[in-house]
């Protein structure tokens, strides 16, 4: 099964058909669920480089481990066949008895080759008979099952002159004067195996024998496998992050969405009810049982003539009744509470001493099954002066509006703009993953297996005497160095990447909490956090040739708002980046420090990102930190402020130091080293 398996390349087909089936389950998944867009173009793309290049390598991995095996069986042959010639091989014929010591001491030759050398299975002997059929000569008991004992009848000694029938081309290009190795699985009497054979030299020279050495077939078929299972696993590893990070991206761009949808529904709905309380031309009153006003709506106000202030909040609606109708409207808030419906129509003395009729209709309002301790009236003013009242309201609603949309926008464009910097980093990654994958020394093991079929007929002759075979084992030496380097060059970019989705879902977390006014705050070295923005950073800084100074001094644990002061470090690091890129220069330096400070009298830790880039004129050094200043032609001016109102979030501060344009710039974040957590 394992060897139909291997000759069809199932396990490639079936891993390609895998990978495939689950993408487009996440992809069929991503559609139907509130995303509702799958996984883009460059995944798919990237997908399929996957799943080809893990295939390739992995088929070149098997055929590797293929050619391993094959050398140290092909290895063994030989030397067995130089030690039983010494042992008077030739002396043994078809007519030697059971018990002659020359054919016992050969006897006990292979069964302690056999077991000192547990990756062979078999050795014995053969030639040919006068009727020129290949006879067994010299095979030995065989614990083929390893339990000790000669227990089962395959693992007997086989007589000498018994005719082998399953004899194969390998036999006789053996008995020709010609080693050879047979890597086709061939079943016998005493199982399923792939067999090397060398050539016996008597003493005349001649070859009067051969050697057969047995390699266990399902064994070998299960190496190749389990080679080229474990390139396959570590592209599986890789199609999983890929997938995931991908799924992961369009679930957080939906979640994105979502909440700015449903901001934006909660803000329409609020401006809705108060448009509608601001603008409703009946007055709205909730006073109790007594009388005893409780709130009032603008309306009421203008109704009451109190110059838009509620200054009778607390008093007796009878105050603005008139003396004639205060007993009917006290009998009518005693009806009202007990639950009888009913509209009143009174006059009404406003605080000017202007009279009014109002219609009103009220209801009582009740909590649970308690009794209604108040009222809700609605009252219809039919005076003119209502109109303006009404206007200057919904201007004063509108005002309230724009400031609320104004402020939303900052928070917005804050989280948009730290999750820019995360998804860049991802993305610089994926390129930097790509590249090595394109660039990958795989191909060359091809090269390698290609030329050893080619010297299959004379592998020893090539591997000693041939320059190119001289050189063969150093050569696989380095490239498997340069392979394990690619394997943990590519495995350090995943890691950054997972680092950058984690980064990524806690910025999502930090402002799902902000809404509830939370901190989230740990004890961290200060060194730690700054080694964490770095290698969200460093892909890009080593693809521009950017040299990355550390002067740290390490500190002990301080309470911090991680993730906050992540965004502040990785935003400034990327702007060292890019003051360094529009200098083109090719010494970029930015150093990052560490150190003990002072800010109010109470000790504090300063974070520094010094860089040799373009530097900052002396008249925007107060304005750095202004919403929308910016100096970049593709910048927003999101990324310094939203640091800066971090910065005082955690009750630091965020500073610029430059001597001018040309010379540089230094950003330093000082936060305090010791506070309580969620203080």
């Amino acid at each position: 099964m394992l060897s139909f398996v291997l000759d069809h390349q199932l396990d490639l087909a079936a891993f390609c058909i895998l990978g495939v089936v689950i993408a487009v389950g996440v992809h069929v998944w991503l559609r139907r669920s509130t995303v509702k867009a799958g996984l883009g173009p460059i995944t798919w793309g990237l997908l399929l480089i996957l799943l080809g290049g893990g295939s390739f390598a992995a088929y070149h991995a098997g055929e590797d481990q293929r050619a391993q095996l094959r050398l140290t069986l092909q290895g063994f042959a030989p030397t067995y066949a130089e030690e039983l010639a010494r042992l008077g091989h030739s002396k043994i014929t078809f007519n030697t008895p059971a018990d002659d010591p020359d054919y016992l001491k050969l006897i006990e030759a292979e069964k302690r080759w056999l077991a000192v050398n547990p990756a062979v299975n078999d050795i014995y002997t053969f030639r040919k008979n006068a009727d020129g059929k290949v006879c067994f000569v010299v095979d030995s008991e065989t614990d083929y099952n390893h339990n000790g004992q000669y227990d089962e009848e395959r693992e007997q000694r086989t007589a000498i002159g018994e005719v082998y029938p399953e004899a194969t081309e390998a036999f006789e290009q053996a008995l020709a004067g010609e080693g050879a190795f047979d890597g086709e699985p061939m079943a016998d009497r005493w199982g399923v195996w792939v067999t090397a054979t060398c050539p016996i030299v008597g003493p005349d020279g001649k070859v009067e024998a051969a050697v057969g050495v047995d390699f266990d077939a399902i064994s070998w078929v299960h190496a190749i496998l389990l080679r080229r299972a474990g390139v396959l696993g570590f592209t599986g590893v890789a199609i999983a992050i890929l997938i995931g990070s991908s799924g992961t991206i369009s679930l957080a761009k939906s979640e994105i969405k979502r909440r700015r949808e449903a901001e934006e529904s909660s803000r329409r709905a609020e401006s809705r009810l108060q448009t509608i309380l601001d603008n409703e031309p009946e007055g709205v009153i909730v006073c109790t049982t007594d009388g005893t006003m409780r709130q009032l709506n603008p309306s009421s106000v203008q109704l009451f003539e109190l110059d838009g202030e509620p200054r009778s909040v607390g008093e007796s609606l009878l105050r603005f009744v008139s003396a004639a109708d205060q007993p009917a409207v006290a009998q009518w808030l005693n009806d009202i509470a007990s639950g009888k419906p009913g509209r009143l129509t009174v006059r009404v003395v406003g605080n000017r001493g202007g009279e009014k009729w109002v219609d009103a209709h009220a209801v009582p309002m009740k909590w649970d099954h308690e009794p209604a301790v108040e009222v809700l009236i609605v009252a219809r003013d039919v005076t003119a002066a209502r109109a303006a009242e009404a206007e200057r309201d919904r201007l004063q609603s509108q005002l309230v509006s724009a400031s609320r949309q104004a402020g939303m926008a900052d928070i917005a464009t804050g989280i948009l703009h730290n999750v820019g910097n995360v998804l860049n980093t991802i993305n610089v990654s994926a390129h930097v993953l790509t590249d090595k994958l394109r660039q990958s020394r795989v191909p060359s093991l091809g090269k390698a297996a290609d030329l050893l079929m080619e010297q299959r007929e004379q592998l020893p002759e090539f591997l000693t005497n041939d320059q190119r075979g001289k050189q063969f084992p150093d050569y696989l030496e380095k490239l498997a160095e340069l392979l394990r380097s690619e394997h943990e060059e590519m495995l350090g970019t995943l890691r950054n990447m997972s680092e950058g989705l984690d980064h990524l879902k806690a910025i999502v977390h930090s402002q799902q909490s902000f809404a509830g006014n939370v901190r989230v705050e740990e004890k961290l070295r200060p060194t730690a956090v700054f080694e964490e923005a770095v290698k969200l950073n460093i892909v890009s800084c080593e693809r521009h040739h950017m040299n990355l100074v550390r002067e740290f001094q390490e500190l002990p644990p301080v309470v911090l708002d991680k993730h906050k002061t992540l965004q502040i470090l990785i935003n400034l690091i990327s702007n060292a980046k890019n003051a360094i890129k529009l200098m083109k220069k090719t010494d970029g330096r930015i150093t990052l420090r560490v150190t003990r400070g002072e800010m109010d009298g109470r000790p504090s830790v300063r974070f520094e990102v010094h860089d040799n880039g373009v530097g900052i004129p002396a008249e925007n050094l107060s304005k750095i930190f202004a919403m929308g200043f910016t100096t970049r032609k593709d910048g927003h001016g999101f990324g310094l402020h939203t640091a800066a109102n971090f910065a005082k979030e955690m009750k630091g501060r965020l500073l610029v130091e430059s001597e001018g344009a040309g010379k540089g710039a230094a950003f330093i974040l000082e936060v305090p080293a010791a506070r309580e957590v969620n203080a």
